[in-house]
């Protein structure tokens, strides 16, 4: 009867424990969506201003089309050259778009093996021509690395550095430059790797480097100095580094004189 009620006991723990690994997994994966979700905001926050400029020379150059077409006689020339202009207009709203609705895809919710080298140049490739109509150049020089990890997770890290490493360059007039690396890197006998994303911003300064994780809090002004950031960016990158059980640090970059933040991670 002991070793029946002992064995009925183990099974019941066993059971609860499932149970809850499942929960935390759930929980972790809502957080994982929310702060993908989250990340999408503040990235159309910031972007904002350029998709709205896509859209307004788009309409812009359709109703140039128009009225040439309208012309007596009608100025075929000028009108496919407008509407070829609306056309890119249009590609780049929709690029966002796309960007946007890729990031919370259920299959980069799981954790398993990715080129993160690859999926670092595929967010590249899309954010690019956000970049360049700021005038901005972003140049990468990565490793090959494979990790089994979670694909939004790396995601959501590199769009928040991003987007941080974007606003810096706007308080710049000239050599607007963000740079990116990914390398393979032991850390306490512990295999890992590193992405790094630094700008030819202002840099940080040594009492703002601890405090910029914390919540809500910003270092993003508008052109009348106030408080145009959400403060959860690189909250949000905490999150996700404590939950991986990486490492973080922000220094200032000695080649492009704005910040340098690198993240690193473990392979598994």
């Amino acid at each position: 009867s002991y070793v029946l009620n002992a064995s009925t006991n183990i099974d019941a723990v066993l059971v609860q424990t499932e149970m809850t690994e499942r929960t935390i997994e759930e929980v972790l994966d809502k957080n994982r969506t929310l702060g993908g979700l989250a990340t999408i905001g503040i990235s159309s926050a910031v972007f904002g201003h350029e998709t709205q400029t896509s859209i307004t020379q788009f309409k812009m150059a359709n109703e140039e089309a128009i009225e040439s077409l309208l012309e007596s006689p009608p100025d075929v020339k000028e009108a496919l050259h407008e509407l070829n202009l609306s056309k890119n207009h249009a590609n780049q709203v929709a690029q966002w778009g796309a960007f946007a609705l890729t990031r919370i895809k259920r299959d980069k919710r799981t954790r398993k093996q990715i080129e993160v080298s690859a999926l670092l140049e595929k967010i590249i490739l899309e954010i690019t021509p956000t970049f360049r109509t700021s005038g901005i150049e972003i140049s990468s020089s990565f490793e090959e690395v494979h990790a089994k990890t979670f694909a939004m997770d790396i995601e959501t890290v590199l769009i928040n550095l991003l987007t941080n490493a974007y606003s810096a360059c706007l308080n710049t007039s000239e050599n607007r430059k963000v740079s990116l690396g990914l390398n393979a890197l032991t850390i306490e006998n512990k295999e890992g790797f590193e992405v790094t994303v630094s700008d030819s911003g202002s840099g940080v300064h040594d009492e703002f480097k601890e405090i910029i994780w914390e919540a809500l809090y910003s270092t993003k002004t508008d052109d009348e100095g106030n408080i145009s950031g959400t403060g959860l960016g690189l909250t949000i990158v905490q999150s996700i580094v404590d939950d991986l059980e990486g490492v973080r640090k922000v220094e200032n970059d000695e080649i492009l004189g704005g910040a340098k933040f690198s993240i690193w991670l473990p392979l598994k």
